[in-house]
């Protein structure tokens, strides 16, 4: 196969994923033709016809966008690139290994899901991991401003949080308001709540306004996991910057995240669910990509591909794939960083199907078009 011929026509007659760590990679550089329970319409009989009797090929390029494809099913007519002008019966072979391609591909698929049933644990409020609680913040009594500033900077830590349901789920306002009103101590507040980590904030006067000491809470041991400050400025209600907060916000939720792939660090990866598989995958590119950065890519990766396995749609997921591929860090050690921008480019864009508001993703978006001069 000529590197500057497209040969590939991949065909999917089953649900397999794209994400699947044995599909070879070639597999996944163009996009898939979707056969819905293996019916082959004329339309792509007459494609798979017009590909073989082009006399000539363009170059691979054309067949591979500049950004990856979306895994979205495409129409019958995506373009994938015409095949070489084989002579007769050398097109019939051509032809009879896409077929047995596609074929081995649907067996093994077949296989490994009769042999691995897929565990996979739902995102929602039963789900007690990566669950948060953020308790009313204390402040001085007989200062109304500084009451003021409790209520809002909670109140702005809550709406972030709830931005980022595929990746934390929160305690509602008001069960918030009961459970305060009822209970006392860490843990049985958590309890009451049905959460894992209680987010506790306090306001102080400090030389240039106010200071607002945040701490993450471990409801099952009441240890103090992390902390974070903020000012707050005299005439104020919260932190200048959003910036500020949400970065305090990254720093309590990671202490949580450590401590949920601990709870699950004796099992076996086979028996990790996507959600721990996921978060496992973070924290080991956060914790080691400074010291080894390619070791936790590989690592991070590897995790990554087996949730995906899983469950090919998982916000979490794909969302984390995007941000280990579109690291900078990748262009301290890789030969191609092309090749992890593309894989990070194509989840960047099934995120955005999902979630087509996400600033995060659209921030990312924009870097890599500026990357790529695409102004």
């Amino acid at each position: 196969m000529s590197s500057d011929r497209a040969f590939l026509l991949p065909v999917v007659v089953d649900q397999t994923a794209e994400g699947d760590d044995r599909v070879p990679e070639r597999f996944r550089e163009v996009q898939w033709t979707r056969l819905a329970a293996g019916e082959t319409p004329p339309a792509f009989t007459e494609r798979v016809r017009r590909l073989l009797d082009l006399p000539e090929a363009p170059p691979a390029a054309a067949a591979v966008a500049d950004m990856p494809p979306s895994p979205t099913p495409p129409e019958l007519g995506a373009t994938v690139g015409p095949m070489p002008n084989f002579g007769a019966r050398s097109r019939w072979i051509a032809l009879s290994l896409v077929v047995l391609a596609g074929v081995g591909i649907t067996l093994w698929a077949s296989r490994h899901a009769w042999l691995h049933p897929a565990a996979v644990v739902p995102y929602s409020s039963e789900d007690r991991r990566m669950t948060f609680a953020v308790m009313p913040f204390d402040a001085p009594a007989d200062d109304p401003h500084a009451v003021q500033i409790a209520k809002a900077t909670a109140e702005e830590l809550v709406t972030i949080f709830e931005a980022r349901p595929e990746y934390v789920h929160v305690a509602s306002r008001d069960s918030v308001a009961q459970a305060a009103a009822h209970e006392v101590g860490t843990k049985n507040l958590a309890k009451a709540l049905d959460v894992h980590f209680l987010i506790r904030g306090s306001v102080a006067r400090a030389a240039a306004g106010y200071t607002v000491t945040l701490v993450t809470a471990d409801g099952d041991s009441e240890r103090v996991l992390t902390s974070r400050s903020l000012a707050v400025a005299a005439d104020a209600l919260t932190p200048r910057w959003r910036d500020d907060v949400e970065e305090a916000i990254y720093h309590l939720t990671r202490a949580g995240t450590e401590i949920e792939v601990e709870r699950a660090r004796d099992k076996p990866l086979e028996d990790l669910d996507v959600r721990d598989l996921t978060l496992r995958a973070v924290t080991e590119w956060r914790t080691h990509r400074e010291k080894d950065a390619k070791g936790a890519y590989m690592s991070a990766t590897d995790l990554l591909k087996r949730a995906l396995v899983l469950a090919p749609d998982d916000p979490f997921a794909i969302e984390a794939t995007a941000f280990v591929n579109l690291c900078d860090c990748i262009d301290a050690w890789s030969k191609n960083p092309e090749e992890q921008k593309a894989i990070g480019a194509a989840a960047m864009e099934r995120y955005l199907r999902i979630d087509p508001e996400s600033a995060l993703m659209l921030l990312d978006k924009a870097q890599l078009l500026q990357l790529r001069g695409r102004w």
